[in-house]
């Protein structure tokens, strides 16, 4: 049994370069691989959506002692938590989609962007309520009328 949480936060500077985000998946990396957590992380215009996933303490310790405490963001509103079957991003120990790369594939759709990201496992199985509400915040972001 695996656990993911899902959460959405807000920039503190609004609008994060490419050193600022490397700096985020540079640390985020690291500590997921330590914890054996795996997840992903959308970006767009200032605003981001991360689902994290792997045991229950794991997921826990990191949301609560890194992504809690990390003051490059602010508003962080957890949107889902609990129990999984399967990882959904097993290849990853922290996918990211950024500005350019979402804008791209805005197109084809959030629910077809982080499907070709998913595992082969994940993608067989229908969607965790967390990849669900992953795709739901995301779209909500992307349609804000203040973008």
């Amino acid at each position: 049994m695996f656990y993911e949480l899902l959460y959405t936060s807000i920039c503190v500077s609004r609008k994060m370069d490419t050193v600022d985000l490397e700096g985020i998946l540079k640390s985020a990396r690291k500590n997921n691989i330590i914890h054996h957590v795996t997840g992903m992380l959308l970006y767009y215009k200032g605003e981001f959506v991360q689902l994290i996933e792997g045991n229950k303490e794991s997921v826990k310790h990191i949301y609560d002692n890194f992504i809690l405490k990390d003051i490059r963001h602010e508003s962080i509103n957890l949107i889902f938590e609990g129990n999984i079957v399967s990882r959904s991003f097993t290849d990853w120990s922290m996918g990211f989609s950024g500005d350019d790369d979402v804008v791209k594939e805005v197109f084809i759709s959030t629910s077809r962007l982080l499907m070709n990201m998913m595992s082969e496992e994940a993608k067989k199985n229908p969607r965790t309520l967390g990849v669900a509400g992953m795709i739901s915040s995301y779209d909500q972001i992307r349609k804000s009328p203040s973008r």
